[in-house]
Order: structure tokens, then sequence, then C-alpha cells
């Protein structure tokens, strides 16, 4: 179900609606092919996910970036004096130029968070647990039969 959020960022109010499947796949896909390197350097359980965010966006290609704020552009709408205005091209650019970047990061984390947080999360915790596993793994080959080290 493609649920609708309204939040207020930097002032600025919008209304989010989840992406469709076929443009989620489109977005996962670039997200994480630019967390992949950063996924082994969680801890798991305590994942912020703003840091989280900001880190795969760093890792992304420009092309990557267009690509994905033209999606959630498509299922964001800014509400203004009570209308509901569509993020076009053209309003983006002018919304999030100049010190508007700012407004465009924090756009882009609650579209995120709103579509993959729990995603994001799950896998991070996930991968902190294999992470976890091999090391234990690693130390307990250290040992003999008798618990004492081997190393």
């Amino acid at each position: 179900m493609r649920e609708t959020i309204a939040c207020t960022i930097k002032s600025q109010q919008f209304k989010i609606k989840h992406l469709k499947a076929s443009s989620q796949r489109k977005v996962l896909r670039r997200l994480l092919a630019a967390a992949a390197p950063l996924a082994a350097m969680g801890d798991g359980g305590d994942a912020d996910m703003g840091k989280l965010v900001s880190e795969i966006l760093a890792a992304m290609t420009d092309d990557d970036l267009d690509t994905i704020t033209n999606l959630f552009a498509e299922e964001t709408k800014q509400i203004n004096a009570g209308a509901e205005i569509p993020l076009t091209p053209d309003f983006t650019d002018d919304l999030f130029a100049g010190a508007g970047m700012s407004l465009w990061l924090e756009w882009m984390r609650k579209c995120i968070d709103h579509n993959f947080a729990g995603f994001f999360v799950e896998l991070r915790t996930a991968v902190g647990e294999a992470v976890r596993a091999v090391a234990d793994q690693g130390s307990e080959s250290l040992t003999d039969s008798t618990g004492t080290s081997t190393g």
C-alpha cells in the first residue's frame, strides 16, 4: 500500500508518497550499490538513519542522484498556502538551488526513510550479526579443545 506522509523540512511543508514498486526497485538498486561498502562498517543495532543516508548519498554518482531525485519528486508535493504543488524538474531546480541544497539533503533523507528505513535497519543489523559471527568463528579457531589459545 502506498502511504503518504506530511512533513515539515526547514519550514517547507511536503507530502511524500511511497514510490511505485517499479520505482522503488530502481532506487533500491542504486542505494544498495552505494551502501554495499558501508554496510560492513555498521555495528548493527544502533543504525543512525540520517548518517547512513548521508554516507550513501555521498557514495553515489551524479547520474544516480539525478535519477533518485526525479523519482522521489514525482511522488512529492510541496504545500504552499494550502495548494499542493508538484515537484517538477524545473521547480526542484529552483527550490533546491543555492542554500536550498540543505533542504534537498533533508528531503532526500525523508524520502529514503519513508520508503526504505525498515529495510536498511534490517540490512545493517543482519550484516552486523554476520560480521560478529565470522569474528566469533575466527576466535574459536584460535583455541584448542581444552579452550587453551593456540595462537
